[in-house]
């Protein structure tokens, strides 16, 4: 498709199509959504894509359906694409039957990007574990992802694994992320080691200073310790330790 128009491909030239029949596959180009089969909605975007498809075989000759297939498959792009170009595509029903099976039953990348968008402490978890358990799912994920996109995949998913242990972190190891911006999955576990080798005189101090000994302050303990110096009660109160 180019500025807006369908363009029949040369190779499909032969086939004759009818004025109808090349109106149709304008049509049903134009409805399909673009998809990439990639992300932790891929399953409930092809099931989209599927439904617009399967309300129009009805109006798909069966000697057509080659045709079709390939102007699906153009549709297609990144993992979706990979996952049919070596499969024969002889009907619309093919390409969506491979589609299916493929990220439906058998897709450890899916299966793993679902693990880890539901992912909550369990009761018998500590903190410490439920690190260990978020960075197997990263590499799990990583393990299965396309090749080409592994770095992209990585970043983006470590970025919500990350996320997903500061929501339930406690409120003071969640100011002690801050203090450090230990914004990484990484990062929050030194951070959450390192505090619990801390000697209690020494987390005493710091919570009272608002800061970790050693460190410059940050502006916003600093203003927290003038308000504190002034008797501004109305400033938020650090969180204190347990």
């Amino acid at each position: 498709m180019a500025n807006g128009t369908f363009r029949v491909d040369t190779s499909i030239a032969e086939d004759n199509l009818t004025p109808r029949i090349q109106t149709l596959a304008k049509e049903l180009h134009d409805a399909l959504p673009y998809f990439n089969g990639e992300g932790q909605f891929a399953v409930k975007d092809f099931e989209l894509f599927d439904g617009i498809v399967r309300n129009w075989l009805p109006s798909i000759p069966a000697d057509k359906q080659d045709f079709f297939a390939r102007r699906i498959a153009q549709k297609l792009y990144g993992r979706a694409k990979r996952l049919v170009e070596h499969v024969k595509l002889t009907s619309v029903e093919d390409i969506l039957l491979v589609l299916g099976r493929k990220l439906k039953r058998s897709d450890p990348y899916i299966t793993w990007q679902k693990n880890l968008a539901a992912a909550v402490p369990q009761d018998s978890e500590n903190i410490e574990d439920f690190y260990y358990r978020l960075s197997e799912m990263i590499r799990r994920i990583e393990l299965n992802a396309p090749e080409a996109d592994k770095d992209v995949v990585k970043r983006t998913f470590e970025k919500t694994a990350a996320t997903t242990l500061y929501e339930y972190l406690p409120d003071f190891l969640r100011c002690l992320c801050k203090i450090r911006r230990a914004e990484t999955l990484d990062d929050m576990y030194k951070t959450i080691k390192n505090d619990a080798y801390r000697r209690p005189e020494r987390r005493r101090a710091m919570r009272d200073d608002g800061l970790i000994p050693g460190e410059s302050i940050p502006p916003s303990v600093e203003f927290y310790r003038r308000s504190k110096q002034d008797g501004n009660r109305h400033y938020p109160q650090m969180p204190r330790s347990s």
